[in-house]
């Protein structure tokens, strides 16, 4: 067991979560169709953000049918085959997808005059990228999947909303490249084509990157403002409400159902003192 002395007080950062929530708010300024529950909960000096599944988004799940669980995993599926390291042969389109298996990094970076600690699950990295002393978040490239375009009407979807997504997630993390396995309606994908991450951004005409970045920054400033005390089971909830286009705060007090931080991280992560 470490020491006392060798423990931190606090994370030294302003706010803490995953790299998808900041996705989610950078897109939240074109989002027109999806809403968002983020809750926050403020504690030695830290604001953790966490996104929970709104009412509507339990409820598609719920309807999911067969088919659509099916295309949910086309991406995994993707991911693994051409992330397989079979040498000298083409991997096997047979074997079963482990879908829970991730590779997570943890970046701290800052988003207007906000430090911030979150964590991004990678899909793999190049092999013709080399490794110099270390791995670099260069070397990686995320792996997506997409319809073939076919009609004007699918290629104004893909650049509007698909691209943006892709361009969020890789820019958050340093990725250059995207590689996207375009598919027919059964899943087989017939064509590979890789998009430079700086490209993306010019390949349309529906959104701009510093709007998304102005958004997200703009998100944490006021998230500051909102979030006060410094209580780990004090929990302030932001819905976003697209067909009003807002964002509304209400603090919950201390939430049993919101509750981000469980006992055993604030029990053990720092110094004991009188908040513990």
């Amino acid at each position: 067991m470490p020491s006392d002395a060798s423990i931190a007080s606090s994370l030294s950062t302003d706010f803490v979560c995953y790299r998808g929530l900041i996705t989610k708010l950078m897109a939240t300024p074109y989002e027109n169709r999806e809403p968002w529950i983020i809750c926050a909960t403020k504690w030695r000096g830290t604001i953790y953000l966490c996104a929970f599944d709104t009412e509507q988004k339990i409820a598609d799940r719920q309807r999911e049918t067969p088919r659509q669980k099916a295309m949910s995993s086309w991406g995994y599926k993707f991911e693994q085959y051409m992330m397989s390291d079979s040498p000298g042969a083409a991997p096997d389109p047979h074997t079963p997808a482990v879908e829970s298996a991730e590779f997570c990094c943890v970046l701290r970076s800052r988003l207007g005059r906000h430090s911030v600690v979150y964590g991004a699950e990678v899909d793999g990295v190049d092999p013709h990228r080399e490794a110099g002393d270390g791995l670099s978040m260069a070397q990686f490239v995320e792996l997506k999947t997409s319809r073939e375009v076919e009609t004007p009407r699918q290629r104004n979807s893909l650049q509007r909303f698909k691209m943006l997504k892709w361009w969020a997630q890789s820019f958050l993390v340093g990725i250059e490249r995207v590689v996207v396995g375009f598919r027919d309606d059964d899943g087989t994908v017939h064509r590979l084509h890789a998009y430079a991450t700086k490209q993306l951004p010019k390949e349309q005409d529906f959104w701009s990157p510093s709007v998304c970045m102005n958004f997200a920054a703009a998100f944490l400033a006021w998230a500051a403002e909102q979030v006060t005390g410094d209580d780990p089971r004090a929990v302030w909830r932001f819905e976003f409400e697209p067909r009003r286009r807002r964002v509304t705060c209400q603090s919950l007090g201390r939430s049993e159902r919101y509750r981000i931080l469980p006992d055993w991280y604030t029990e053990n992560v720092f110094r004991p003192g009188p908040d513990t």
